[in-house]
């Protein structure tokens, strides 16, 4: 499997140079995921081989000296890191999540094993308290695990979907846990001292299966992507965060994937129509164009599905 360097001539000051990609050898079969530790310093990948990798970009070679993660019985197709940076978890088709810590000189030695999932995880995130474990994938519900726990314990299963969880990840903030399924549904869990609520807010919209979801860095906005081609904007701030959420519509092909720019001015998404449009969320710009454009003021319906703020 060869893994290359993006955009930047180098992810450390130090690393490689120049602007070409550097192969990272060492997978022994396809990599599935991939993320970049908190300090910048080390990638880490999962793959089909059952491992997951850690390269060191600070290195000229870093197929050199990789670290190799290995307990899992399956292919590792999930990856998160703990806010501090200290703790990396792996998600896997073994149903298992492994907790490692990065600041051992053998992570693999205490790995911690979160069982409880009872089919392939293909989702995996913490909280930004660095106090909740998540998983999800293929099966209607998220289990969520407390990381303070000393003992293992059953993980708190939330059941709200009808079909497949597709995405699920906590909002920036940690005020909400988020599941989006194939049944088209996204559901919002407030979080709180005991974890999440066992009643989720449901939100409406999609007719199709919802396949990413993506958070301003504030908390503010949440975004959706779904097989209907369209995108949903909501504001988690909202006395009543599920309703009237804004509709994104124009893509020629099924949503797959998507992602927001830090100040949450733009949302990118990608579709199957070999495409990727760039969406201009500044609202405030768009109304007062559609103010200009109609020659009058937004009525009280168009002030609320739009969020105008007085």
């Amino acid at each position: 499997a060869i893994v290359g360097r993006l955009a930047e001539p180098s992810l450390a000051p130090d690393g490689p140079a120049g602007g070409l990609a550097v192969a990272l050898h060492g997978h022994e079969g396809p990599v599935w995921t991939a993320i970049v530790t908190a300090d910048g310093r080390r990638l880490v990948t999962g793959g089909a081989d059952h491992t997951a990798r850690l390269w060191d970009t600070s290195a000229r070679d870093p197929s050199a000296n990789a670290l190799v993660l290995r307990g899992h019985d399956d292919e590792v197709v999930a990856l998160a890191r703990s806010g501090d940076g200290r703790w990396l978890f792996t998600g896997s088709k073994d149903a298992t999540v492994r907790r490692w810590d990065l600041q051992a000189d053998r992570p693999e030695r205490d790995a911690r094993v979160y069982r409880g999932h009872d089919s392939e995880i293909g989702q995996v995130a913490v909280s930004p308290d660095g106090r909740w474990l998540l998983a999800a994938g293929h099966r209607p519900a998220v289990h969520v695990w407390p990381l303070s726990a000393r003992d293992e314990k059953p993980p708190k299963a939330l059941s709200a979907h009808r079909g497949d969880v597709l995405a699920a990840g906590f909002s920036p903030d940690g005020k909400w846990l988020v599941s989006a399924g194939a049944d088209s549904l996204v559901c919002l869990w407030q979080m709180g001292d005991d974890g999440p609520t066992e009643k989720p807010l449901r939100l409406g919209g999609h007719d199709g299966a919802v396949t990413a979801l993506a958070f301003s860095k504030d908390g503010r906005w949440l975004v959706t992507s779904s097989f209907d081609r369209t995108a949903m904007v909501c504001d988690l701030t909202a006395a009543h965060p599920t309703g009237e959420p804004l509709v994104l519509q124009g893509l020629a092909g099924e949503a797959m994937a998507m992602a927001l720019t830090p100040d949450a001015r733009f949302l990118a998404t990608a579709g199957d129509d070999h495409s990727v449009r760039l969406w201009d969320l500044q609202l405030e710009k768009q109304i007062e164009l559609a103010r200009r454009t109609a020659g009058r003021e937004l009525s009280e319906e168009e002030s609320r599905r739009y969020r105008v703020r007085e």
